[in-house]
């Protein structure tokens, strides 16, 4: 009985302790990067549990920025998805600080399965999401050149 009550216990301590972790790492400040000579306010994502997360759960109308960047160490094929999204997306995927793909207005999942974008054929280091409209906001095109400034500190 006693261990059952002391792993209960420790399950509880390190569920509350991923929690925390999960939320504190969530991105609370903003940085401007420029995609086609435009200023854009970003959410930065550079540690895997920021990159997991992404944008799930926010609400547009409090978004506080133009969107999320997602940063990696390496340039590889990368799926991403809309788990609990609550608005639409645009994705830009970026390599060597220029844009190669973009998708426009990728649909929140209403209940169904969130759908998986891939970053095929491309290998990529720099995702850029911007909800449902941004890329024609910003005149976003592919080729368009990339400046992270300050991003990778």
């Amino acid at each position: 009985m006693k261990n059952s009550i002391v792993l209960i216990v420790l399950a509880l301590c390190v569920g509350a302790v991923v929690t925390l972790g999960f939320l504190s790492s969530s991105p609370k400040t903003t940085k401007t990067m420029k995609v086609a000579g435009e200023n854009i306010l970003v959410y930065v994502a550079s540690d895997p549990i920021q990159q997991t997360r992404g944008l799930s759960g926010t609400k547009i109308e409090t978004l506080g920025a133009d969107g999320m960047v997602f940063l990696f160490k390496n340039k590889e094929e990368r799926t991403f998805w809309m788990k609990d999204m609550n608005y639409d997306l645009d994705i830009v995927w970026i390599a060597n600080d220029k844009v190669v793909k973009m998708e426009r207005n990728i649909p929140a999942p209403h209940g169904e399965e969130p759908q998986r974008m891939k970053s095929m054929p491309y290998s990529v280091d720099t995702v850029l999401e911007l909800p449902a409209g941004g890329i024609d906001k910003f005149g976003i095109v592919p080729g368009a050149p990339v400046v992270l400034p300050g991003l990778l500190d």
